[in-house]
């Protein structure tokens, strides 16, 4: 069996999307010849914790943490908890124009030493660093500048116009830009969530070749028995909403569009509930919830475990989706758990500003996209829902619908896409 280094900053047991790529790849890569050897960070201050997903670590994975100076890394040491200190978002502003690329560079020493044990101790046949942080492409960088290991770079956001890109100057935008160029230019393939992104990566490489697409996915394994706990419409009409909330993914359009609807049809106050899972970044839900008046209708259950979080989508009778970030961040980025709502085989509402990469819902025929400022029109495909009139499939039929998009076919890909690289 080969042996795959990958760099993750984020990793379980930090939770929330961003650690549910690298975790699956890790737990399939070994049925593909490919041992992974994972470094990260240790515990530092952030949003959501699940130990649970470190149960899906296959036996041949190693993971190796190492300390940083990164604000993350040191807020933990000092028991700052950065969601909720003053003190820790002060931090956290200061550190985008001290800090370049991003904020984890203070982890890339460590990273960068830890990674030169592993291949001091034995054979290390391809490097993997996922973005973001840009820090770990940097590291992998490092480490191709010199050995002969291949580099495969994964790109899960837009490197010049994601969510995660957000320089606070111009100068600080040059620099960023031209760090993505030589490390575009420098890894030996690169894959991509999306082709929007992979013509942005291509256009850095000057060139498509070795640029790869690999979307995120949904696992089927954490589909399994979930069918016989599916009871949609036994307690009245459920919405449910799973995942970060923050300025891009913002619930104040549906909040205005539930607020429309009651005020017409106030007899389905006491029928429906919306329930928004998740971890809340940089928002004030209760303050929402309140000025909406929809203390009544709104349930917020904060973060949950991941096994959770797909057992309420499929219990539910709807599940939403939010993207209300400007076009030019969320275009071509769809979330992590867009691949989960197909799988739950629920109907969607997808709130979106942007149609590009959520096709499926709309052509499979189960659910609507539809804009934040359609206030109107999302209260009346609510609506729509209450009244049955919108209907999805069994879980089980939705995983086989959507098995292109498995998590276990998707590192299938990336293990012929090591193979590649290392037979170079």
């Amino acid at each position: 069996m080969k042996t795959v280094l990958i760099f993750s900053y984020y990793f379980p047991p930090m939770g929330l999307g961003g650690v549910q790529r690298t975790l699956k790849f890790a737990k399939y890569l070994p049925q593909f010849g490919w041992r992974p050897l994972i470094v990260t960070v240790k515990d530092v201050s952030y949003h959501g914790h699940d130990e649970t997903l470190l149960e899906e670590l296959p036996p041949d994975a190693t993971v190796y943490r190492t300390g940083s100076y990164d604000p993350l890394r040191l807020a933990h040491r000092l028991k700052i908890r950065s969601s909720k200190s003053g003190f820790g978002a002060s931090v956290g502003d200061f550190s985008r124009w001290l800090l370049v690329p991003d904020k984890q560079i203070g982890w890339m020493p460590f990273a960068l030493s830890c990674a030169r044990d592993i291949m001091n101790a034995q054979p290390v046949d391809a490097v993997f660093s996922t973005f973001p942080p840009a820090s770990a492409h940097l590291v992998a960088a490092r480490l191709r500048d010199t050995t002969d290991v291949p580099w495969v770079a994964d790109y899960r956001d837009s490197w010049q116009s994601g969510e995660f890109s957000r320089p606070p100057s111009r100068l600080h935008g040059m620099v960023q830009e031209e760090i993505g160029r030589r490390c575009a230019a420098r890894a030996d393939r690169i894959i991509c969530v999306t082709d929007h992104i992979a013509a942005q990566i291509s256009e850095y490489r000057g060139g498509s070749d070795g640029v790869s697409v690999i979307s995120n996915g949904f696992d089927a394994e954490d589909f399994e028995g979930m069918g016989n706990d599916s009871v949609p419409g036994s307690n009245g009409f459920r919405l449910t909403y799973c995942g970060s909330l923050t300025v891009d993914r913002n619930p104040e359009p549906l909040f205005k569009a539930v607020r429309w609807l009651l005020d017409r049809y106030p007899e389905i106050e006491n029928e429906v509930t919306v329930t928004l899972v998740g971890a809340a970044i940089g928002l004030d839900l209760d303050g929402l919830v309140s000025y909406y008046r929809l203390e009544k209708v709104v349930r917020l259950s904060g973060y949950v475990t991941h096994r959770e979080s797909v057992r309420q989508l499929v219990r539910s009778d709807a599940v939403l989706m939010l993207i209300t970030s400007p076009p030019g961040r969320s275009r071509g980025v769809p979330t992590g758990k867009y691949y989960e709502c197909l799988a739950s085989g629920r109907p969607i509402l997808c709130v979106s500003t942007n149609r590009q990469g959520l096709a499926d819902i709309e052509e499979t025929g189960q659910g609507a996209i539809l804009d934040p400022s359609e206030t109107e029109a999302i209260a009346r495909y609510i609506k729509r829902l209450i009244e049955g009139r919108e209907t999805g499939v069994s879980p089980e039929t939705a995983v086989s619908r959507s098995k292109q998009f498995n998590r276990l076919n998707l590192a299938e890909r990336l293990g012929r896409i090591l193979d590649e690289a290392s037979y170079r």
